[in-house]
């Protein structure tokens, strides 16, 4: 009917091949588990991700970081900086 009755939390979803899922409520993007547990908020303008070495790419303006996924919590490799 076209009728929302639980309006959505998350514009976009991104399954990621790990399971983890990468979320984008307006126009930034963040990560969370698939039980639901914020790994990332949603404050970044681009995130990506290499499965094969579970290393996570984040990019804010001109600042990158990267992370590493460990016994699903997050841990800094290299701290955001230019």
């Amino acid at each position: 009917r076209g009728v929302m009755v639980v309006p959505p939390k998350f514009r976009n979803l991104h399954l990621q091949p790990d399971g983890n899922i990468v979320i984008n409520p307006q126009r930034f993007y963040g990560l969370i588990t698939v039980d639901g547990k914020k790994l990332l908020d949603p404050i970044y303008d681009l995130i990506t991700y290499y499965p094969r070495d579970r290393i996570i790419r984040v990019e804010q303006g001109e600042k990158v970081g990267y992370a590493e996924l460990k016994n699903e919590e997050l841990v800094w490799i290299w701290e955001m900086g230019f």
